[in-house]
C-alpha cells in the first residue's frame, strides 16, 4: 500500500506524540482513552483525521453512534484485512 504507519501504546501516547495523520485506527476499548475519547479530542482539532473504530462488541447503538460523530468505518473484530485496507484506502481518498 506505501502507507506510512505510527503504532502507539494508547491513545493518551497518540494524541500528546503531535504526529499529523490523515486516518487513525483505533480500537473501542484500550488502555486510558477509549476510542470514542480519542475521536472526541481529534474532532477538536483544526484538521481532524478520519477515524476507524474497531471493536469485537459492534451493536446497532455504536453503529449510529459512529455515523453521527462521523467516523470513516467501524470494523468488527477479528478484522477481515481486505475489509481493513478498503476502508483505510476509503478514509484517506477524502
Amino acid at each position: 500500500m506505501g502507507h506510512r504507519t505510527h503504532v502507539f501504546d494508547c491513545g493518551d501516547a497518540f494524541l500528546s506524540s503531535g504526529v499529523i495523520v490523515d486516518c487513525v485506527l483505533t480500537d473501542l476499548q484500550m488502555p486510558g482513552r477509549s476510542g470514542l475519547a480519542v475521536a472526541a479530542e481529534l474532532a477538536s482539532r483544526d484538521r481532524p483525521p478520519r477515524i476507524i473504530l474497531m471493536t469485537a462488541h459492534a451493536d446497532p447503538t455504536l453503529a449510529s453512534r459512529c455515523e453521527k460523530l462521523g467516523f470513516a468505518a467501524l470494523l468488527e473484530k477479528p478484522l477481515d484485512s481486505k475489509l481493513l485496507i478498503a476502508a483505510v484506502e476509503k478514509a484517506i481518498r477524502r
